[in-house]
C-alpha cells in the first residue's frame, strides 16, 4: 500500500510539472508572437512615415507634380532610377544623402541612414568646438558610420553651390529665423566656424597692415550665438577640446595661417590684435570652455577630449559607430584617413598651387643627390623663378615667393614664407615651421610694400645662422648675375629700387643704395658672405648659379640629377611685390618643354 501510494503521489507531481512545462511553452510562444506582431506593424508604420516623408521631399525637390509611384511597375521603375548609386552617377542626391567637407566638397555617405537608426544617439548634434580642436575628425567619424555630416560647409541641395554654415546661422540669427533655417539637411553639424578670405592683412609679428594681400579672417558664430543654438529643440551639443589649453593653444601657433587668422579676427572674447602669445590664446580657450558648460549644461553636453588615446573606444561606446571610423576626414570630396599621406605640391610666387601626382605612369622622381632643404639665398631679379621652375619640374616640392600648408584652389590658406619666416624667428620656431613642406625654397624674402615706408625682410641676410641652427646640412643655391644687368634690373621695375633704399639691410643701411656703385658693393658683398658662412659651416653645399650662363642647365643636372631641360630663364623683367603678378602657370612650363 505505502509503495503505491508513493508512486501515485509521485506521478501526480509528474502530470503537474507536465502541465506547468506546456503552460511555460505556451506563454513563451504567444510571447514570441506578438513581438513579432509588434516588429511588423511597427516596420509597416516606419515604412509609411518614410514613405510620406520621402514623397514631401521629392516634390520639393523635384516639382510640384511628382507622384509616388503606385503599380508594381511604377515602383520598380521608380526603385531602377531612384537608388542613391543612380543619383550619384547623375548628380541628382536628395539632401540627407551626402555629407560635405571643409573645402565645399560633397560626398555621398557609405549607407544612408538617419542618426536615430545609425547610432544610439536619438537625437541631432551640434558640434561646439573651436577649430584645431579635431571637429573635423569627429565629423569624418559620422560620416564613416553613414550619418549626413558637414565640415564648415553646406549645400542645401547636391547640384547647389557650397556655403558657410557659420555664415547662414549668423544670418538667420540676425533676421530672427531658426538658426539652421535653409542651411542644408544634415543630422550633424561639425563645425560652424569658418574663414572669409579678405583683403587685409596684420601681421602677428609687426602688427602692421599689409593690403593687397589675402589673408583669411577668422567667423567663429558659436560663442556669439550659443545662447540661441541652445534654443534649438531636439538637438545635442558636442564640444570638442585637446588635452588641455595649452596643447590647443601651442597646436595654433605652430600653423602659421589659421595664427594669424585668430589674430587678425575681432571673436568675442579675443578682440583683433589679441592671440599673439601663448598666454592670450590660453586664456581664451578656458573662457570659452567654461561659457559653454555654463549656457549649455553638462545634461544636453557631451565633451569629447580628441586626444584621449582611447577615443575611438569611447566614441563607439558612446554612439555605437565601429571604431575604425576614427581618424577619418572629409576633404576633396573624398572620406580619408588620418595616416594617409599629404598630395605633395608646389606653389608658386602668384599662389598658385600645382599638385605632383605620383602614380605607376607618372613614378615619383629619385632622391636628389644633395640633402634637402634645397634654400635659395639670391636676390630677387636672380632668376629665382627658374630655380622654382626648375625643381617643380622634376617633380620636387618648390615654393617661390608664397606658401601653403595644403594643396587647394581655394585662395584661403596662402601666405608670403618670408612673413612665416620671420614670425618663426620672432617666437622662436624652426624657420621653416608651418610654412608647408617642401623640398625646395626658392625665394624666401617678402617686401611690405604697402607700409607708410616699404620695406623688404631679407632672411638670406639676417638669418644665415638661424638657417644653419635649424637645418645644418641644408643645401644652398646661389643665383647671380652680372652686377650691372641686376643693378638695370632693380632700378627699372617700379619701387623695388626705393624698397631697397629704405630698408635696413646689413650691408645697406637705410638710406643707402641710391648710387649704383652701392648696390654694387651690397651685391658683391652678399656673394662673399654666403661663399664664407659655408666656408665656416661645411655641413653645407652651396651651388652657384651663374643665370649668364649658357651651360647653368648642365650644372643643376650634374648637382642635383634634374634634367637640364628643366631649366629656363621665367619671370623675366617682373618682381612680384605683394599680390605675386606675372605668375606662369604650369601649362606655360610644359608649353616651354615641349618647344626645346
Amino acid at each position: 500500500f505505502k509503495v503505491n501510494n508513493f508512486l501515485s503521489r509521485n506521478s501526480i507531481t509528474r502530470r503537474k510539472k507536465s502541465k506547468y512545462f506546456s503552460h511555460g511553452v505556451k506563454l513563451l510562444m504567444v510571447i514570441m508572437i506578438a513581438t513579432c506582431v509588434v516588429r511588423i506593424f511597427q516596420f509597416s508604420l516606419d515604412h509609411w512615415l518614410n514613405a510620406i516623408s520621402d514623397e514631401a521631399i521629392l516634390q520639393k525637390h523635384y516639382s510640384k507634380g511628382f507622384k509616388m509611384p503606385k503599380t508594381v511597375e511604377q515602383k520598380a521603375a521608380f526603385q531602377k532610377n531612384s537608388t542613391v548609386n543612380n543619383r550619384t552617377k547623375h548628380k541628382d542626391l536628395l539632401p540627407g544623402e551626402y555629407s560635405t567637407g571643409p573645402d565645399g566638397s560633397k560626398i555621398v555617405l557609405p549607407f544612408w541612414k538617419s542618426i536615430e537608426t545609425r547610432t544610439k544617439h536619438s537625437r541631432k548634434l551640434i558640434s561646439l568646438g573651436l577649430l584645431g580642436t579635431g571637429s573635423r575628425y569627429v565629423a569624418g567619424y559620422f560620416h564613416c558610420g553613414g550619418v549626413a555630416t558637414s565640415h564648415s560647409t553646406c549645400r542645401t541641395g547636391w547640384r547647389d553651390s557650397a556655403f558657410n554654415c557659420g555664415a547662414c546661422v549668423e544670418d538667420n540669427v540676425r533676421n530672427g529665423t531658426q538658426p539652421f533655417q535653409n542651411c542644408g539637411t544634415y543630422d550633424m553639424w561639425g563645425q560652424l566656424g569658418y574663414l572669409e578670405v579678405s583683403m587685409n592683412e596684420r601681421n602677428a609679428t609687426t602688427r602692421k597692415a599689409v593690403k593687397g594681400t589675402v589673408t583669411p579672417d577668422l567667423h567663429i558664430p558659436q560663442p556669439e550665438y550659443i545662447e540661441q543654438l541652445v534654443k534649438i529643440a531636439n538637438v545635442s551639443f558636442v564640444l570638442t577640446q585637446r588635452y588641455s589649453a595649452t596643447v590647443w593653444a601651442t597646436s595654433i601657433m605652430d600653423n602659421y595661417a589659421l595664427h594669424q587668422s585668430f589674430v587678425n579676427s575681432d571673436i568675442p572674447d579675443l578682440p583683433r590684435g589679441k592671440g599673439i602669445n601663448i598666454e592670450e590664446l590660453v586664456g581664451f580657450y578656458r573662457a570659452y570652455k567654461a561659457k559653454v558648460i555654463s549656457i549649455v549644461g553638462k545634461k544636453n553636453l557631451i565633451i569629447l577630449n580628441t586626444d584621449k588615446h582611447n577615443i575611438a573606444k569611447v566614441m563607439r561606446k558612446r554612439f555605437g559607430i565601429k571604431e575604425k571610423c576614427w581618424g577619418s576626414k572629409i576633404e576633396d570630396g573624398k572620406h580619408v584617413y588620418k595616416n594617409e599621406s599629404q598630395e605633395k605640391f608646389s606653389i608658386s610666387s602668384g599662389g598658385t598651387r600645382m599638385s605632383l601626382p605620383f602614380d605607376s605612369s607618372n613614378p615619383s622622381p629619385p632622391v636628389l643627390k644633395l640633402p634637402t632643404p634645397v634654400i635659395s639665398l639670391g636676390f630677387p631679379k636672380t632668376a629665382t623663378t627658374s630655380i622654382f621652375h626648375y625643381f617643380h619640374c622634376g617633380k620636387f616640392p618648390s615654393s617661390h615667393y608664397r606658401c601653403a600648408n595644403k594643396l587647394s584652389s581655394k585662395k584661403a590658406g596662402r601666405f608670403r614664407c618670408g612673413d612665416c619666416v620671420q614670425n618663426n624667428i620672432a617666437i622662436g620656431n624652426p624657420i621653416f615651421k608651418s610654412c608647408g613642406s617642401f623640398d625646395v625654397w626658392a625665394e624666401i624674402n617678402s617686401s611690405n610694400i604697402y607700409d607708410k615706408v616699404p620695406t623688404i625682410f631679407l632672411p638670406q641676410v639676417e638669418h644665415l645662422d638661424a638657417i644653419h641652427k635649424n637645418y645644418p646640412e641644408a643645401t644652398f643655391v646661389l643665383t647671380k648675375r652680372d652686377p650691372e644687368k641686376w643693378i638695370s634690373s632693380v632700378m627699372n621695375w617700379n619701387e623695388l629700387h626705393q624698397i631697397f633704399i629704405n630698408t635696413n639691410i646689413t650691408g645697406l643701411p637705410a638710406g643707402s643704395g641710391k648710387t649704383s656703385d652701392e648696390l654694387r658693393k651690397f651685391f658683391k658683398g652678399h656673394m662673399k658672405r654666403v661663399r664664407k658662412f659655408v666656408r665656416r659651416h661645411p655641413s653645407h653645399t652651396l651651388i652657384e648659379v651663374d643665370i649668364d650662363d649658357e651651360n647653368v642647365g648642365n650644372i643643376l643636372e650634374d648637382a642635383f640629377g634634374i634634367d637640364a631641360k628643366c631649366w629656363s630663364q621665367s619671370n623675366v623683367g617682373s618682381y612680384h611685390v605683394g599680390a605675386g603678378v606675372n605668375d606662369i602657370s604650369f601649362s606655360d612650363i610644359v608649353k616651354k618643354l615641349v618647344s626645346m
